[in-house]
This record gives C-alpha cells, sequence and structure tokens, in this order.
C-alpha cells in the first residue's frame, strides 16, 4: 500500500498517477467527517444503483483525487463470524474472572489484581474496545459495548480505493479492478524468489548476468504459466539483455 509520504515524495512529484486504498483508521475518518455514510450499501435503502457494492464519492482531505467505496459481502460475513467468535471466547475467559471475585474460598481481590486478570485476557483476544469495564477492589463487571460493535459492523467488507487517475482513463469498475490486478503482480514478485521456479539463488557481479538471471526467471515462469512453451520470451537472456530490467 503507497504511503502519503511516498505519494507527496515520489508521484506526485514525478506527475506519475497512481492507485491505492485507505487504511482502516482513514475510513473512520471518513465515516466521521461525514463523507462516507454506511447506509449506500443498505440492501433495503433506496440507493439502488449503489447495490452493485460501488460508490464513489469526493473528501476535501483528498482533493482532485477519486475514492470508490467497495463493500465485499462474503469479507463482511468473514468479519462480522470472527469478531463474534472473539467476542464470546474474551466473555467466557471474562465470566471466569468474575466467579474467581464471587467465590467463597480465596475469592479475587484487589483492584490491581482483578485488572492484571483482565489485562490478560483482553491482551489476548484484542477485542477490549467493545466492552465496557468496571473493576473495584472486591468485584468486577462488563458488559458489551454494543454502540461501538454496531459501528464497526456497519464497516464490514467496506473499503476504499484511492486514485490520481482521471475518470475519463479509468472509470470506476476499472479502476477496482486495477486494484485488484495489483494482487497478482504481488504474487508475481513473490514467486521470483521463491521456490515456485525452481531456481536456486545464484549471486552475480558482473551487470550483463545480474540483469540476466531475473529474466531468465521471468522466463522460466512464462514457461510454466504457459504451458511450458515459454512463448512470451526470446530463447535466451543475451538476445534481450539490453532491454531486460
Amino acid at each position: 500500500m503507497i504511503t502519503q509520504a511516498r505519494i507527496q515524495v515520489e508521484l506526485i512529484s514525478a506527475q506519475l498517477d497512481w492507485i491505492t486504498a485507505l487504511r482502516a483508521p482513514q475510513i473512520r475518518q471518513l465515516v466521521e467527517d461525514g463523507a462516507l455514510q454506511p447506509s449506500l450499501f443498505d440492501q433495503r435503502g433506496p440507493f439502488a444503483v449503489l447495490r452493485a457494492g460501488l460508490a464513489e464519492i469526493t473528501s476535501p482531505e483528498y482533493p482532485g483525487e477519486r475514492l470508490v467505496v467497495c463493500r465485499n459481502p462474503l469479507l463482511a460475513t468473514e468479519r462480522s463470524r470472527k469478531r463474534e467468535e472473539l467476542l464470546q471466547a474474551t466473555e467466557q475467559e471474562l465470566d471466569r474472572v468474575v466467579q474467581a471475585t464471587r467465590r467463597t474460598s480465596r475469592p479475587l481481590r484487589g483492584r490491581e489484581q482483578i485488572a492484571l486478570r483482565v489485562g490478560k485476557v483482553l491482551h489476548r483476544y484484542r477485542v477490549d474496545k467493545h466492552f465496557h469495564l468496571q473493576i473495584t477492589d472486591q468485584a468486577f463487571s462488563y458488559q458489551r459495548d454494543t454502540a461501538r460493535i454496531a459501528q464497526e459492523a456497519a464497516l464490514d467488507g467496506v473499503y476504499v480505493i484511492r486514485s490520481s487517475v482521471p475518470e475519463q482513463a479509468l472509470g470506476t469498475e476499472q479502476t477496482v479492478r486495477a486494484y485488484k490486478r495489483l494482487s497478482a503482480v504481488e504474487r508475481a514478485f513473490r514467486t521470483l524468489g521463491s521456490l515456485d521456479l525452481l531456481i536456486r539463488p545464484i549471486y552475480h557481479r558482473l551487470e550483463e548476468r545480474v540483469r540476466g538471471h531475473p529474466f531468465d526467471k521471468l522466463r522460466a515462469g512464462s514457461a510454466q504459466l504457459g504451458g511450458g512453451t515459454g512463448a512470451a520470451f526470446p530463447a535466451s537472456a543475451a538476445e534481450s539483455s539490453d532491454q531486460a530490467d
């Protein structure tokens, strides 16, 4: 994911366009500022045109840029399931702390000792932001923060693609498709250095050999993807050593 610093220093100064995505805190900020309404993707709402899961918005925080809001229903379901599992697992452990403060034999006492036990549970499951806690010297209780849980659930499966590419050059759906293709590029880079190509690391110091070695890796990858033909590349790295980067 491209950081704001790299956008400012490397891309804008070089007059290059980009496609990236906002992080979760940035998405929450859009909601707080009112630029993003989670109800856009409410299937019961009046926004029938947005039910496909795409909407383009603007924000003064990103002047001259496009923000494409997307919602993946499968991802939303998975995040909801995982959150509920973590909440229930946390409640089971917190109930044990509650029982420890109420037992008749050697009950758990002291605010610091109770807080220590509770902290271990919250550190394990990391959903402490979804609970209200009450700790005293002799007792402990908790409740779910239903308002905060609902606020987070409203953004389940929502991600925002940020781009400087004009709409005339790349439409909304094309922008989303181009962003998703970045995963294929990342996978290709990982493949270059993995065992997928079955080529052991070779260390070179001469320029032609340094440039030729990754070229051979690319050609081997093309052969695998192309059924062994390798038609996408010339017969040898030497033939294109001046063009391989």
